[in-house]
C-alpha cells in the first residue's frame, strides 16, 4: 500500500485496498455460506452502491499525472487489492471457525509479533538504523491497528461471521469518515463526486444492514 501511495497516489491505493471488500464478500456467502439466507436482492444493491461510493468518495484533484518508469508498476494497485482481500478472509474464516471469544484479545497480538518478528529479521538483514521516531511511530500505528482488528472480530461475531455484512460497512465507514476529516480537519475541498459517494455509502449502509436496523428498532 504504500509502494503504491509513493508510485501511483492515495486515491489509487485507498481504492485499491477498499474495492478488496468484494473477495471477503464473495467467500462469505459463496464459500463459507455464512448467514446467507437473510441475504436479498436489497442487501446486493446495498453492496454494489458500496462499490460505487468507495471509488466516488477517493476520488481527488492529484493536480499531477502519474508517470511510471516500468510498465510492470500497474500490478502493485492489483496486488494491494489481492493481499488486502486475503487478510479480511482469512480474518473471516478464524473469527468463524478457529477461535471463540476468550481468544479475540490474543489473535491480535499473535498477528502483531509475527510482523514485529518478521521487520525485525529484515532490519537486521539490511542492517537498517533505528530511530527513536521509528519507534514512537510504531507505537503510534500499532494501538489503533491492535484495537481495530480486535473490534473487526467482535463486529463479525455480532454479524453471525457474516463479512459480506461486515466488510461492506467497514469499508464504507472508512472512506466516509476520511473524507469528513479530510474536510473538517485538513479543510480539502469536497468534490461533487465526493458528495454523491457519502449520499451513496449512506444508502449502502442502510440497504446492507436494513434487517439489523429493523429488528434493533421494532
Amino acid at each position: 500500500m504504500a509502494f503504491t501511495t509513493q508510485k501511483f497516489n492515495v486515491t489509487v491505493a485507498a481504492i485499491s485496498s477498499k474495492m478488496s471488500m468484494v473477495i471477503p464478500v464473495i467467500f462469505s456467502l459463496y464459500i463459507f455460506k455464512l448467514d446467507v439466507s437473510r441475504f436479498n436482492a436489497i442487501n446486493f444493491i446495498g453492496i454494489i452502491m458500496a462499490l460505487i461510493s468507495i471509488v466516488l468518495c477517493s476520488m481527488k484533484s492529484e493536480g499531477k499525472k502519474i508517470v511510471l518508469k516500468s510498465k510492470y508498476l500497474f500490478f502493485i494497485p492489483v496486488l494491494v487489492f489481492f493481499a488486502t482481500g486475503t487478510i479480511d478472509t482469512s480474518i473471516n474464516y478464524i473469527n468463524a471457525y478457529l477461535i471463540d471469544h476468550s481468544q479475540k484479545l490474543i489473535i491480535p497480538i499473535v498477528i502483531f509479533t509475527a510482523a514485529f518478528l518478521a521487520g525485525a529479521f529484515i532490519l537486521l538483514l539490511r542492517k537498517a538504523k533505528i530511530r527513536v521516531k521509528d519507534i514512537l511511530g510504531g507505537i503510534y500505528l500499532g494501538i489503533p491497528n491492535y484495537f481495530s482488528i480486535y473490534f473487526l472480530l467482535l463486529a463479525l461475531s455480532h454479524f453471525n461471521n457474516n463479512g459480506a455484512v461486515v466488510y461492506p460497512i467497514l469499508n464504507v465507514g472508512i472512506i466516509v469518515i476520511s473524507s469528513m476529516a479530510a474536510f473538517f480537519i485538513f479543510h480539502e475541498r469536497l468534490h461533487k463526486s465526493n458528495i454523491i459517494g457519502m449520499l451513496f455509502a449512506i444508502t449502502a449502509i442502510f440497504l446492507i444492514s436494513y434487517q439489523d436496523i429493523i429488528v434493533y428498532f421494532s
